[in-house]
């Protein structure tokens, strides 16, 4: 064979490969080894794992082989759109005891002959010492009761503190810390260090003394199990709460109250409009000057105008409330709008929005 078939045939060969590493490299899971923890002997266990597919055409998986008949993979669809995702949901029977680590391989159009290659390992004990069905949230070694903190609603200078259950279930001791703590909130681990296959908590104290503006606030938190770890989506906690001012002295007996002419407002069929509009009246139907002092619309957007923020005895104020076409588009078709005020009584309201 002369030289330059060689060669050519070399270069078919590198492209070729070279093809496949980049096709391969566009494919890829948010985690590739799953932790399952103990398992008692006899029983199934259930993870997921999420694929994301950054090619411009369409992906789709031909095939999915495990390891053994003691894993089953369901996968919820076989075609994955340019930029998105597809969940494959894997389960272990455990039918023996002992350390395991399970392989699953994943075959699409994008590499036909090189599979993603996903692993499950954990152990088959004789009785599992905690129930994981009580830790849903998966975070890698750690499993948590929730990872969704709402505390009820606070006056400005109050301090709340609620509890999240852990779970560790590695092989070895974990020590948990949290990332982009706010000046607002504490963190504190019980124990410090987590052993292998042990159970904690941690405890959340929201100190609104240190907020400076009232109303709804949300923020969060990444929970981390060992040094290095970046911020992500699996390991996020959220956290919301309801600011409210410090209550107002009146004199007694006489006290504001805001009646709302709905909270239910309806806008009606969006059609083929920018824009549509609603109203809503705010009446004081209390004995003293009633203040908003807040106007704000929760977790998206909406165009808001009160015609006052001070109503007399008796008095009304009007609140015009704007949805925009592409206020739909992002969000959906309910919005909530939060008025906060100097009421004792109903310091809060909540109005919903729909739109048909």
């Amino acid at each position: 064979m002369h030289n330059h078939s060689r060669s050519f045939i070399l270069f078919m060969m590198l492209f070729v490969l070279s093809v496949a590493l980049e096709a391969e490299s566009l494919l890829t899971a948010k985690r590739e080894v799953a932790n399952l923890g103990d398992i008692a002997f006899g029983k199934s266990a259930t993870i997921e794992f999420v694929l994301q597919w950054s090619g411009d055409v369409p992906l789709y998986i031909t095939n999915v082989q495990t390891a053994c008949e003691c894993v089953v993979a369901d996968i919820s669809k076989k075609e994955i759109e340019p930029g998105g995702e597809d969940t494959i949901k894997i389960e272990f029977d455990a039918q023996m005891l002992g350390v395991f680590q399970k392989e699953v391989d994943v075959y699409t159009t994008a590499t036909a002959d090189i599979p993603l290659r996903l692993y499950l390992q954990g152990r088959v004990v004789v009785k599992q010492d905690e129930d994981y069905d009580l830790f849903p949230i998966d975070m890698g070694n750690l499993r948590l009761s929730t990872a969704e903190i709402e505390f009820q609603p606070l006056r400005h200078g109050e301090v709340a503190e609620t509890e999240i259950r852990i779970v560790n279930i590695g092989r070895t001791a974990i020590t948990p810390y949290i990332m982009h703590l706010p000046s607002y909130l504490l963190a504190d681990f019980s124990p410090e260090i987590l052993p292998a296959g042990r159970t904690g908590r941690l405890l959340i104290t929201f100190d609104s003394e240190q907020v400076v503006e009232t109303g709804f606030l949300q923020t969060n938190i990444y929970l981390a199990s060992n040094q290095g770890e970046k911020i992500s989506e699996e390991n996020k906690i959220r956290a919301s709460t309801l600011v409210l001012p410090r209550e107002t002295e009146f004199a007694t007996g006489r006290i504001p109250k805001m009646s709302l002419s709905t909270d239910s407002l309806n806008i009606g069929v969006f059609g083929k409009r920018k824009k549509k509009t609603g109203l809503v009246t705010l009446t004081n139907t209390g004995s003293a000057t009633l203040e908003i002092y807040s106007l704000q619309v929760l977790e998206n957007s909406l165009e808001l105008e009160l015609s006052n923020k001070i109503i007399e005895q008796g008095e009304i104020a009007t609140l015009k409330v704007t949805v925009y076409e592409h206020d739909i588009n992002k969000n959906g078709n309910r919005f909530r709008v939060l008025l906060i005020t100097n009421s004792p009584d109903e310091p809060y309201k909540i109005i919903s929005v729909y739109v048909e």
